[in-house]
């Protein structure tokens, strides 16, 4: 199994200790769904005639962050998610899984070749049910949504979407920036439960679920709540 990076120091850690740990504090969870995952890059190196970059941006999310969709889950008790850019849905399907079987994704994707191939994917996981692919411009779709959601992730460019996706999470529901807020996070609670373990000063069971705690508030943290009204 091969993991990509968008940057270097993430490339040489992640193979030095990170995947280790994340096995010892949640089990295979970074396995799910690296199949689409692993499609995903290959889609956009096909579109790009090889390379990694170039007009078809679809990067998938890393697999490190696997875990906090179900952090995020639970921590929020979402049944219904909004996702901003699905580029061929492998966010979509972590979130479906998860949220659970009463849970619904509605995910917007202005590529209608990337809006197809998810359609595809999504079908292809038995996931149809509960993961819908919106076509078109996130600025034109948000403003005709009207039931709010549990939680809006909008890792996708969403400079001039704020009103839109604080309205969509009304009152009780969350904005989530998952990608820009927990990765160096997420990096010192590994780096941290890397030294101790290393030390041996404690028992590793109160080291992991230090970090298992560590992992949840950082996730509560990234999750930014809609005022009240």
């Amino acid at each position: 199994m091969t993991f990509e990076f968008a940057h270097k120091f993430d490339r040489e850690v992640y193979a030095e200790w990170h995947r280790p740990l994340l096995e010892r504090l949640f089990g295979n969870m970074i396995d799910l769904r690296y199949d689409l995952y692993e499609r995903t890059h290959s889609h956009r190196r096909d579109h790009n005639g090889g390379a990694d970059t170039g007009q078809c941006t679809a990067w998938p999310s890393p697999p490190y962050l696997a875990p906090v969709w179900r952090l995020m889950a639970e921590e929020t008790g979402a049944r219904r998610i909004l996702e901003v850019g699905t580029a061929i849905g492998y966010t979509a399907v972590l979130m479906a899984d998860a949220g659970g079987p009463g849970s619904h994704v509605d995910t917007i994707e202005i590529d209608p070749s990337h809006a197809d191939r998810a359609e595809k994917e999504i079908r292809a996981k038995g996931l149809s049910e509960r993961v819908c692919v919106l076509r078109g411009d996130a600025r034109k779709i948000l403003p005709t949504l009207t039931r709010p959601y549990d939680v809006v992730f909008a890792d996708a460019e969403s400079g001039d979407l704020p009103e839109d996706l604080n309205r969509l999470a009304g009152s009780r529901g969350a904005v989530a920036k998952i990608k820009d807020s927990l990765r160096d996070p997420l990096m010192l609670i590994l780096n941290e439960l890397r030294i101790t373990l290393t030390r041996g000063n404690e028992p590793d069971t109160g080291a992991l679920q230090r970090a298992r705690d560590a992992y949840r508030s950082a996730v509560r943290y990234a999750l930014v709540r809609s005022p009240r009204r």
